[in-house]
């Protein structure tokens, strides 16, 4: 992959402390690096697991990738919803998810997980994630429809826990305590979880937000790659 110098990331210090992990949650740019390898993204759970190189022109349908290919640049696109990396301490292999409150209420974040330890044979214990800029429950505010589609998904508990009363009808959700909720029941250790405070619809300065900005909203481009280890 080929860093653009005029595009702005931050990172997650948890990430940082494995050695042969590379990522970036992407902030307000025009740019896109190249070489990153992009799902096309429909808000749904479906993971795809990439065992061997593709081009970057590829753009299979689903919301989450995971790979064991070193120096394979995998990413996704967000404007308020959840970038989420993945990475296998010892170099197994990494993962990115796109994740909504549709996508998290479709269980996005555990399918990928357990795709993880199918495909790649990891232990969650060894799983470190990274929760990337999203729009924080400070401004998502949702209403009954959105709370019917959480129940009907068997999410009750999860939403009981990860929303807060708004105006009458209506709930602050926060997705990122959600997102942390499902990794730990998965077997993934607190202290290997990292909630990155930013929210893209408060910091309009650095962030794109859909919620913010509608259709003329932008993207922020999320990357993960890792290269070869001796283990």
């Amino acid at each position: 992959m080929r860093r653009d110098k005029r595009v702005q990331f931050v990172t997650s210090p948890l990430m940082e402390t494995l050695p042969h992990v590379y990522h970036g949650f992407g902030m307000r740019s025009k740019e896109t690096p190249s070489g990153i390898v992009f799902p096309n993204q429909i808000h749904g759970n479906r993971v795809v697991v990439l065992d061997a190189p593709v081009p970057e022109t590829w753009h299979e349908t689903a919301d989450a990738l995971i790979t064991s290919c070193p120096s394979l640049p995998i990413g996704v696109r967000t404007a308020d919803c959840l970038p989420i990396l993945i990475a296998e301490r010892d170099g197994k292999g990494v993962a990115v998810i796109h994740a909504g409150w549709r996508g998290i209420a479709l269980g996005i974040l555990p399918e990928t997980l357990r795709q993880m330890k199918g495909h790649l044979g990891v232990d969650c214990r060894d799983i470190y994630l990274a929760v990337g800029p999203g729009i924080g429950a400070c401004c998502l505010e949702v209403d009954e429809p959105v709370k019917e589609y959480f129940y009907t998904h068997d999410k009750r508990a999860l939403w009981e826990a990860c929303t807060y009363p708004g105006r009458a009808g209506h709930w602050w959700l926060d997705m990122k305590m959600m997102a942390q909720r499902q990794a730990m029941e998965e077997g993934v250790k607190r202290e290997h979880v990292d909630i990155l405070p930013y929210c893209t619809s408060c910091e309009s300065k650095y962030f794109y937000s859909y919620r913010r900005e509608g259709l003329a909203a932008g993207r922020q481009v999320n990357y993960i790659v890792f290269t070869s280890r001796e283990l």
